[in-house]
């Protein structure tokens, strides 16, 4: 058992994930009435993802507006800051495989869409789903709801 409280590091949640993994979970029938004082860290969880968005939306727009400012020009920069917006590149398999297609052959997989096969088959998607050893936190209020995902 843990002998102080948990921080937010990756490696205390993996202990966290270690020491109650979902083999031992017990049924969701089996309630745990959790302590008042609890509800503080709920109400705190709230507030943070309320942050956690605005602080992502404004961290967006500041990105636009730097882009906005640089307008045609890739570089930019002010006091000691050098400021980057350069045209980005990307591999094209089409390209390769219509270029090279010996080549292309050699290194292709082929992989299962999954959320493709779960629409198209939910019950056969089911039934193929096998337990994991994380578990995933959430909190639910009258519709309201966010997943943490260990």
């Amino acid at each position: 058992m843990l002998h102080r409280d948990p921080d937010g590091s990756k490696s205390a949640g993996d202990i966290l994930d270690g020491l109650f993994p979902s083999s031992t979970a017990l049924p969701e029938d089996e309630i745990l009435e959790l302590e008042d004082a609890t509800i503080l860290l709920i109400n705190e969880l709230d507030e943070l993802k309320v942050q956690e968005k605005e602080i992502k939306n404004r961290k967006a727009e500041i990105e636009n507006l730097l882009k906005k400012k640089m307008g045609e020009h890739q570089v930019g920069m002010v006091e000691e800051r050098k400021v980057t917006w350069k045209p980005s590149r990307s591999f094209s398999e089409k390209e390769l495989e219509k270029a090279k297609p010996d080549l292309y052959k050699q290194f292709a997989i082929t992989t299962l869409d999954k959320a493709k096969f779960k629409k198209a088959y939910p019950k056969v998607y089911e039934a193929y789903m096998i337990p994991s050893e994380k578990r995933s936190l959430t909190v639910k209020e009258d519709g309201f709801l966010y997943a943490v995902s260990s």
